[in-house]
């Protein structure tokens, strides 16, 4: 299903080159603001964190998700 977006560039995220750059320098993860994605128009949060030699993981999380399972704020 979501297949489509492996691969995809997401640099153009406000809070992508910030959060890797602080990825970099912290060697730990990060999960972002609350958004709206634009694609599903949900909210939204993204868990990023650093595999090493340059690679990093970013995932989108519900924001329903992660109240449901009270790993919000």
């Amino acid at each position: 299903m979501y297949s489509f977006y492996k691969g995809y560039n997401w640099s153009f995220r406000p809070y992508f080159i910030r959060t890797t750059v602080a990825m970099e320098r912290r060697h730990s993860g990060y999960l972002s603001e609350r958004y709206v994605d634009f694609s599903s128009s949900e909210q939204t949060r993204t868990f990023s964190m650093p595999l090493g030699n340059g690679m990093f993981l970013f995932a989108d999380i519900s924001a329903d998700y992660l109240y449901q399972e009270r790993l919000s704020e």
